[in-house]
């Protein structure tokens, strides 16, 4: 496996629920699980992140649930419907409904490819409201004429 050149690392209060809410419900894999330190990296259609059970070591400030604040991630996977379905069937709210959009024009010099997205959004079970740990999902569903 290629590391990316970033990787972030969330620390979580909890990481049995939070491996059960990225690889049950999303469907991240984990790639290595350290037990002893409770720590994990997963992978998702070339996305990767690393979570760590809160434990002092990187903490600038009182860790106090929602965690996250303010912080929103974007990942491009190959399907969003079977996400969506994951998701519904456990029950899990959405911060946004799905729905396609382009680029705007002053943006596709900076995209690789020029394509309609699906997307959705939705939240970290660690974090409380949409102003925490968002997880935009997107799909690349089609491309400009």
């Amino acid at each position: 496996m290629q590391f990316n050149a970033l990787i972030p690392e969330l620390s979580v209060t909890d990481l049995k629920k939070s491996l059960h809410f990225y690889t049950e419900i999303i469907g991240f894999k984990v790639e290595y699980l350290r037990e002893e330190s409770e720590f994990a990296f997963l992978s998702l259609s070339g996305n990767q992140i690393m979570l760590s059970q809160c434990n002092g070591k990187w903490e600038t400030g009182l860790m106090k649930y929602p965690l996250g604040r303010g912080i929103n991630f974007q990942m491009f996977v190959t399907q969003v419907d079977p996400i969506l379905l994951s998701l519904a069937r456990a029950k899990y709210p959405l911060m946004k409904a799905p729905w396609n959009s382009w680029p705007r024009p002053r943006a596709r010099p900076l995209l690789e490819l020029w394509s309609l997205k699906k997307s959705f959004e939705t939240k970290d079970f660690d974090s409380a409201d949409r102003s925490l740990v968002g997880l935009k999902v997107a799909e690349l569903v089609g491309e400009a004429e």
